[in-house]
């Protein structure tokens, strides 16, 4: 397996994990404290996820000129 598709299965998985809590987030909006949790959860995994698709961006685009 190369390398993008590595990438591209840890960010489709880490997407599945932001998904998830946002709707655990809303079991528990009237839990204060459990909220609070599941939001900084989400505060801390948000930018990973942004970097790898900044990554996987960055491997998909054309290197180089093609013209000829």
């Amino acid at each position: 397996m190369n390398r993008k598709e590595e990438l591209e299965k840890d960010f489709l998985r880490l997407q599945k994990a932001l998904r998830e809590l946002r709707f655990l987030r809303y079991n528990y909006l009237q839990d204060d404290k459990n909220r609070r949790r599941i939001e900084e959860s989400i505060k801390l995994l948000g930018p990973m996820s942004d970097e790898l698709k900044a990554k996987l961006e960055a491997m998909s685009r054309p290197i180089g000129d093609y013209d000829i």
